[in-house]
């Protein structure tokens, strides 16, 4: 298990704390947990599994001034992935 921890951050180098357009200002802090488990067996197969943001923590990463508009964009949700593998 893995747990990220991003302190609150400013978007711009001017460190500005507020913008009306909502190109600038501050991305709050915010906590994401991810799982990984990995299994290996009958010494040529191997199954990976991952959970990322496990509690669908909602976040934004960074702030935008263009194309879809000024704003914040949203940090990804809960996802996972199964992996099967063979060595030969």
């Amino acid at each position: 298990m893995k747990f990220l921890v991003i302190s609150k951050q400013f978007s711009d180098a001017n460190n500005t704390a507020f913008n009306p357009t909502g190109a600038t200002g501050v991305v709050p802090a915010y906590k994401l947990t991810n799982l990984a488990f990995n299994y290996s067996f009958l010494r040529n197969y191997h199954v990976n599994f991952n959970i990322n943001n496990l509690t669908d923590q909602k976040y934004f990463t960074r702030r935008i001034n263009m194309y879809p508009g000024p704003g914040i964009l949203l940090g990804d949700g809960i996802s996972f992935s199964i992996s099967l593998g063979v060595k030969l």
